[in-house]
């Protein structure tokens, strides 16, 4: 979500929700997979994807 009076959808690590807490919880409570909604794009949807994609791959989460 944006961080915007809007709150858009938005891409993985370039929104409000800090996705670093999120991973390491689901680590915690045993997690075996986690699954990225996006049901509204600003950007098209596969730009969408492979920006949420390259955000999670430089964090190492891919």
């Amino acid at each position: 979500m944006e961080d915007t009076p809007e709150r858009s959808f938005t891409e993985i690590g370039t929104g409000r929700m800090d996705i670093d807490s999120i991973i390491r919880t689901s680590e915690v409570v045993g997690a075996t997979w986690l699954l990225v909604e996006q049901d509204v794009c600003k950007r098209s949807a596969l730009e969408s994807v492979a920006v949420s994609y390259r955000n999670l791959k430089t964090k190492g989460y891919t």
